[in-house]
């Protein structure tokens, strides 16, 4: 951790042993290979897109950064740790004649969501756990307090999401599946 502000989450790439870690009060992910090298992955300043196709654009940049998860398939999954946090996915191996380096926002199924997320996992066949609440925002609008949600929320591998739980007064702040797939935990 020497160097690091406030590492948070963390993530292992299977295929070469490098490990991300999230910095989260600085907005910063770095790789540390396996032989110790740490470099800078990512950070604020990295372009980050929403859409696709001709409605692809580009949008505020990586904000405080918790969780970390790699998919089988060179995804690295990062959530943001602010109200409003969101879901962005960068690519770990650039293809050939794909557009330059940045994040690619995952739309997550909250509109004006106020949730800040904590912890993301990848199950074995790509389905996705997401742990967060809106605590980060106790205060309304209007001054008012308001009463904190927590949430967990599941990408299956059809691509469709659903919210296994939902309740007020809770936070939930870590998530991951079972080796096998079979169970969740949060």
């Amino acid at each position: 951790a020497k160097g690091l502000r406030s590492p948070d989450g963390i993530a292992r790439d299977p295929e070469n042993g490098d490990l991300f870690v999230s910095d989260e009060d600085v907005a910063i992910i770095y790789r540390i290979k396996s032989n110790g090298d740490k470099e800078v992955f990512c950070t604020s300043s990295t372009p980050v897109y929403e859409g696709t196709g001709k409605s692809r654009k580009k949008v505020a940049g990586l904000r405080p950064n918790e969780g970390l998860a790699l998919d089988g398939k060179g995804t690295l999954y990062v959530v943001e740790d602010v109200p409003g946090g969101r879901l962005i996915s960068f690519q770990l191996k650039a293809k050939s004649g794909s557009a330059p380096f940045g994040g690619e926002v995952v739309p997550l199924p909250i509109e004006d969501s106020q949730f800040a997320w904590e912890s993301i996992d990848v199950g074995p066949a790509g389905e996705l756990l997401l742990a967060g609440s809106t605590l980060d925002s106790l205060v309304g609008k209007d001054g008012k307090t308001d009463l904190f949600r927590g949430a967990v929320l599941c990408r299956d591998v059809h691509g469709d999401w659903w919210m296994p739980l939902a309740h007020a007064m809770a936070s939930y702040s870590a998530v991951c599946f079972s080796s096998d797939g079979d169970y969740a935990f949060f």
